[in-house]
């Protein structure tokens, strides 16, 4: 599930339209379209892509969370950085010349969406983005895969 770190704090577990359990974002964030005028996007569902085979179970999962009680990009990071697994993951990734930060979970969500063949204009929207912000700013595959699809084409 792909939410930024303030929009951890309106997340809310809530019944979908098929009455299952599913998380929510209630608030939508603002920003400036093209003609600089401030627009909100609408509330909306956040979907599970698996990590490694586990969705972690977030849905059931969520009001036990122990997460910062205001978050935001700076004290969710200072946060993560406190957890002992967060240090070995920083380490695993720098040995592979790669930088690890909170904005990470929404790459992995990004690349993981689109190693399903989910359409950029789903992905975006379940991020709560347009697909230009999308390309712009989230990566959408990892090396194996692009070298596993070129390995198919020859």
């Amino acid at each position: 599930m792909a939410s930024g770190p303030w929009e951890i704090a309106f997340i809310t577990r809530a019944n979908n339209d098929d009455g299952e359990p599913q998380l929510r974002v209630i608030k939508g964030k603002t920003y400036n379209n093209r003609a600089g005028v401030k627009e909100e996007t609408e509330p909306r569902w956040l979907e599970p892509v698996a990590v490694n085979g586990t969705t972690f179970d977030l849905v059931q999962n969520w009001d036990q969370l122990s997460l910062p009680p205001t978050v935001s990009g700076k004290t969710l990071g200072a946060f993560l950085r406190r957890l002992p697994y967060w240090q070995e993951l920083i380490k695993e990734y720098e040995a592979r010349g790669e930088w690890l930060r909170p904005y990470s979970f929404r790459d992995t969500f990004s690349v993981r969406a689109h190693s399903f063949n989910i359409s950029d204009t789903n992905i975006a929207q379940a991020m709560g983005h347009t697909v230009e912000v999308h390309h712009r700013s989230y990566r959408t595959s990892e090396w194996k895969a692009v070298r596993s699809a070129f390995a198919q084409a020859s």
